[in-house]
């Protein structure tokens, strides 16, 4: 077995990555390319809005989520009958 470096190793690991992120990129210039005369539907399309500034396409929903991505759910206000319960733990 032949132990390779570690820097080494991190650098094709690094390269691999670089591939991936070079085609995906690659991939969403055709896209964009490919529909130049549409490009309304890319800025408002579920899947490739994020790929814009915010500045430079229509609001989405997300937008104003915050950093935690999720809606707020407000809590509801707990209530109880104090009597019902007295009468359950007592008989």
């Amino acid at each position: 077995m032949v132990l390779v470096p570690v820097r080494l190793r991190l650098s094709a690991a690094n390269a691999a990555d670089q591939h991936q992120q070079h085609s995906a990129l690659v991939r969403r210039l055709n896209q964009i390319h490919h529909q130049r005369f549409q490009i309304g539907k890319l800025k408002t399309n579920n899947e490739t809005f994020s790929w814009f500034r915010k500045s430079h396409r229509p609001v989405h929903l997300t937008d104003g989520l915050g950093p935690y991505k999720f809606k707020h759910i407000p809590i509801p206000v707990f209530t109880f009958d104090q009597q019902n319960l007295v009468y359950k733990i007592v008989t």
